[in-house]
């Protein structure tokens, strides 16, 4: 039996990457075009094939895989998967366990390791950084802040971890454009009960147990399936892990038109902000004049400024409070 299909690089067989969150993946910077990504990967030995996948209905923006491969590997596995969509540039890359080069950050070496091995690393940065945890549907841990989603994935009958980087353009916005994740989740991420250094000072174990990690991971998971923004069940790990990237990527862009293009699309434009979540700018006479917002997030954003406001006035002195008792005797109840 042939078993060079599941053999797996050593590290100085791979090629060294670093990895910015957000920003780049060795040679490889989010936002950059394919045409700036195909020469960055044969300065490193990469081969380039390109696939279309069509357009995203909703908005009716290209996107493309191009896999690269090193010539002297002979099977069909690439090393790496870049992906884009047309007016972003490139948003996801995911790096192969077995083929694709290392990837460290923070001093923690990524891709083709043991999965529990790996896991274990990452509890330790956490709990040294006071970092929060999050747990994919798979049950493989990562930092939050490390912005990735990992996996693990066959090696003959070993496994070994697997990454798809990903920026989905938020961190890219324009000035004055709110970063603020669909989910509500602020910039520092925290487990839902705290960090893990506000856990060992109350007697807890730094993160809470991984059934909660896990339960927490599949209820997003299939919440966000409901709204949207997962892809369909039947996708693969790899390929549930970049259609949420890629989904979630064209959910974040944004269109201009002049009122002239827009009356005549008027209809498509209102259905791509409500269904795509789009953000469409209308201008006139080349200046802003209004903007199609799907409504539960103009709700989020006034929600966001009235909280703000109140916060404001709160640090002033000036926020007005009613005390606990008082509220029951006004709803009538104070003898329940």
């Amino acid at each position: 039996m042939n078993t060079d299909h599941w053999a797996v690089l050593e590290d100085s067989e791979r090629n060294q990457w670093g990895y910015v969150p957000h920003q780049a993946v060795g040679p490889l910077v989010f936002g950059m075009d394919r045409d700036a990504a195909v020469p960055a990967m044969a300065e490193q030995g990469f081969t380039a094939e390109h696939h279309d996948m069509g357009t995203w209905h909703m908005t009716g923006r290209t996107q493309w895989r191009v896999e690269f491969r090193k010539p002297s590997q002979w099977r069909s596995r690439p090393a790496v998967k870049c992906y884009f969509v047309e007016g972003a540039g490139l948003t996801c890359v995911l790096v192969d366990g077995l083929t694709g080069p290392q990837v460290t950050h923070e001093g923690i070496r990524l891709i083709g390791r043991v999965p529990s091995e790996l896991s274990r690393e990452m509890e330790v940065y956490a709990i040294e950084h006071d970092e929060g945890l999050r747990c994919s549907p798979e049950g493989d841990l990562s930092v939050y802040d490390f912005e990735i989603e990992r996996g693990a994935q066959r090696a003959g009958d070993a496994v070994v971890s697997w990454a798809l980087f990903f920026d989905t353009g938020r961190s890219r916005a324009p000035p004055g454009t709110s970063l603020r994740r669909r989910s509500g989740t602020t910039g520092r991420h925290r487990t839902p009960s705290g960090g893990p250094a506000a856990r060992l000072r109350s007697g807890q174990s730094p993160f809470p147990p991984l059934a909660d990690l896990f339960a927490e991971a599949v209820h997003r998971h299939l919440r966000r399936y409901e709204e949207g923004a997962s892809p369909r069940p039947k996708l693969g790990r790899h390929g549930q892990a970049v259609a949420r990237c890629m989904k979630c990527t064209l959910l974040c862009m944004s269109d201009t038109l002049p009122i002239t293009e827009a009356r005549a699309k008027f209809g498509s434009l209102v259905r791509r902000a409500s269904h795509a979540r789009e953000r469409i700018t209308i201008t006139d006479h080349g200046q802003p004049a209004a903007v199609l917002i799907n409504p539960q997030e103009l709700a989020d954003l006034e929600d966001a400024l009235a909280l703000a406001r109140y916060r404001e006035r709160q640090a002033a002195g000036d926020a007005a409070t009613v005390s606990h008792d008082d509220v029951r005797a006004r709803l009538g109840l104070e003898h329940g």
